[in-house]
């Protein structure tokens, strides 16, 4: 989003792209309760992790399946689970783990 603010290249493919990590990923947050949630517990983040890497991972193949739609490219089924494992379901439990535990350092710094 940022790259097509600043230099202006949109294309049909990345704002349906947009459209679907917005669709899934707020979905899974609103069916697991996140934004009801008054107090996070660490057994409950590690789950709402878990839930984001797989909904990542789905998104990820969605992605794919776009472009070898669209582009024409074509991958291989070994490449397509090995790319959602480790980009979709491993990056993004370990990036939201780490940023609840950046989160509750950032709380102790503020006072609260």
């Amino acid at each position: 989003m940022l790259a097509g603010l600043m230099f202006g290249r949109f294309t049909p493919l990345g704002i349906l792209s947009y459209m679907v990590y917005i669709v899934v990923l707020e979905s899974i947050l609103y069916i697991s309760g996140f934004y009801r949630k008054q107090e996070l517990t660490s057994g409950y983040v590690f789950i709402v992790a878990i839930l984001i890497g797989t909904a990542d991972a789905f998104i990820t193949m969605i992605n794919l399946e776009q472009m070898m739609f669209f582009y024409r490219l074509y991958y291989a089924d070994w490449y397509i689970g090995l790319y959602m494992l480790i980009n979709g379901l491993l990056y993004s439990s370990i990036g939201s783990w780490l940023g609840y535990k950046v989160g509750i350092k950032l709380q102790q710094v503020m006072g609260e």
